[in-house]
């Protein structure tokens, strides 16, 4: 499952534009000064345990909760645990090409998991250019020639994408220690709606790098996932075998 975060957070409070044809240098810097703030963090794997609530989209109050143990190795290299409802499911994703084993113990090959991949994107910048950053926003929809200030509790923070009061834009949300706060992206497989994620509760990880224990999605303005991590960890040398499929068996 992906991570997401919260609607109706902030207030826009200064307005900036770029020219057109290419990433403003107000957006630049503020991507450069953030990747330089973590540059000398190290973090070689993360293994993150957590609660998925997923709601139903018409009712609020029906949904469905389990548990998830995760063990990331960058770039490309993704192990999820979770039991649902009594039932142990595995996947295990290497580069493009994924496998699950299934509550009855089969094992199939899948396609790979956007947001697993999204996630290390969003959240474990280490070892990236302010070039690889943009490039992967704008994948997203998100225009980095407009950016505006504004606050997130308290906090100062560029608004990459869209202008001030527009709040139906692809934007990406970044705090110059924290990271990535928040990201607006229309997405086809929900029909084109507004899938809005948001990245809260941040506690230090490694180094200057923070981590986001509240992560939440919104689409069409409806809360659809919540995540609470109970804990993480960095750098524990996870055994190669994890990401082996053989290792499912």
């Amino acid at each position: 499952m992906a991570a997401a975060l919260g609607v109706s957070l902030v207030s826009g409070v200064a307005g900036i534009s770029g020219v057109a044809g290419g990433a403003s240098s107000e957006v630049r810097n503020a991507v450069s000064a953030y990747l330089a703030h973590v540059a000398a963090t190290r973090v070689a794997d993360i293994v993150i345990d957590r609660t998925v609530t997923i709601y139903a989209p018409q009712h609020a109050y029906l949904h469905t909760k389990f548990d998830q143990h995760i063990v990331l190795k960058p770039p490309r290299r993704v192990r999820v645990e979770q039991i649902a409802d009594g039932k142990a499911e595995t996947r295990v994703t290497v580069g493009d090409r994924a496998w699950v084993k299934l509550p009855d113990g089969s094992i199939q090959e899948t396609t790979t998991s956007e947001d697993e991949h999204r996630l290390m994107q969003l959240l474990l910048p280490l070892g990236r250019t302010p070039d690889d950053l943009l490039r992967e926003w704008r994948a997203f929809g998100v225009s980095d020639n407009v950016s505006h200030v504004t606050r997130v509790r308290q906090r100062r923070a560029i608004v990459i994408g869209a202008r001030v009061d527009d709040t139906t834009s692809p934007a990406v949300w970044l705090d110059a220690e924290l990271g990535v706060l928040r990201l607006v992206r229309r997405d086809r497989s929900v029909k084109g709606m507004l899938v809005d994620e948001t990245f809260s509760e941040h506690r230090p990880l490694a180094g200057a790098l923070f981590f986001p224990f509240r992560q939440e999605r919104f689409v069409d303005r409806k809360l659809q996932i919540l995540i609470t991590v109970r804990s993480v960890s960095v750098n524990t040398d996870p055994p190669a075998h994890l990401f082996d499929p053989a290792s499912l068996r």
